[in-house]
């Protein structure tokens, strides 16, 4: 014959039921959270890459433009006698 379980038993039985479906909707909110975060941390991570990708050409460019060569003969000074150092023409 089988026994039926005293009330104590069915109380105890309800509270971990209870537990149970409270702790699985936790855990469900937690996977949500995580995969919300995982799309955020995408998208920052690419706007990111792009602009490093930006500071290292323009790093390039400045690096380009401020490069100084070697004065051709055109652009030093006629007549005079040639000096050291860097030489602007006046372009006026």
């Amino acid at each position: 014959m089988r026994a039926w379980p005293s009330q104590a038993a069915e109380a105890t039985i309800k509270t971990r039921t209870e537990e149970n479906a409270r702790l699985e909707a936790a855990i469900a909110d937690a996977h949500a959270q995580v995969l919300a975060m995982e799309a955020k941390l995408r998208a920052d991570e690419a706007i990111r890459r792009k602009l490093h990708n930006t500071i290292l050409e323009l790093k390039g460019n400045i690096r380009v433009f401020c490069r100084i060569r070697p004065l051709l003969g055109v652009w030093q000074p006629r007549g005079k006698q040639r000096k050291k150092g860097i030489f602007f023409a006046n372009w006026s």
